[in-house]
């Protein structure tokens, strides 16, 4: 990783409370550092993501957040793995990215994957999933803990606006609700996102 800016060296030299902002391309979160693989104004290091990248010391960061980056990401496990590495015990960490049933994501070459309800629980602790679907722990060292998942929807232009969002409230209620807009209405109601809210775990 190459640092361009001051401010993250002092924040990785004296261990301070730190938010990175992945891939934030041109359009850095306020209050937190900008991660790029370009360096963009707002970026304060440059890392190729697609490589084992080395983003710092262990268990430094408190908050991390990457938004439609992992998408483009080859090797999205060991730079998960990396993430969890520099994450502190209870930092918060949001990704978010394509979910399965757009249409708009699969047809842009430049993604490898899109996500599903399910995508993160392989990289959970078992009783910190989401939902009542069971899927297998892989072996990736990675162990968080799922707080929230929230679909998202492309916005309505049309009649039925009113409609269309009472429906996105009641599938956002519960997990049973998500599993059920995946698994029979995901033909009807494409959705455009997906945002994971996870907790990192060290034993």
């Amino acid at each position: 990783m190459q640092v361009l800016d001051a401010p993250l060296v002092q924040d990785l030299e004296a261990k301070e409370t730190t938010r990175i902002d992945l891939g934030s391309g041109g359009n850095r979160r306020r209050g937190f550092h900008g991660i790029d693989h370009l360096s963009l104004a707002g970026s304060r290091a440059v890392a190729d993501l697609n490589k084992p990248p080395n983003l710092g010391p262990d268990q430094l960061i408190d908050h991390m957040r990457t938004r439609h980056v992992l998408e483009h990401i080859d090797g999205s496990v060991p730079l998960s793995r990396e993430i969890h590495r520099i994450c502190r015990a209870g930092a918060l960490i949001e990704i978010s990215g394509p979910d399965s049933s757009n249409a708009y994501a699969l047809s842009d070459s430049m993604h490898v994957r899109s996500f599903g309800l399910l995508s993160m629980s392989h990289h959970v602790l078992p009783d910190k999933r989401h939902g009542m679907r069971r899927v297998p722990a892989f072996c990736t060292g990675i162990r968080s803990a799922i707080q929230r998942v929230r679909i998202e929807f492309h916005r309505q232009r049309r009649i039925g606006r009113q409609l269309a969002g009472a429906i996105v409230c009641w599938i956002n209620m519960s997990p049973q609700n998500q599993e059920s807009r995946e698994g029979l209405l995901a033909h009807w109601f494409h959705s455009w996102q997906i945002t994971y809210r996870m907790r990192a775990v060290h034993s």
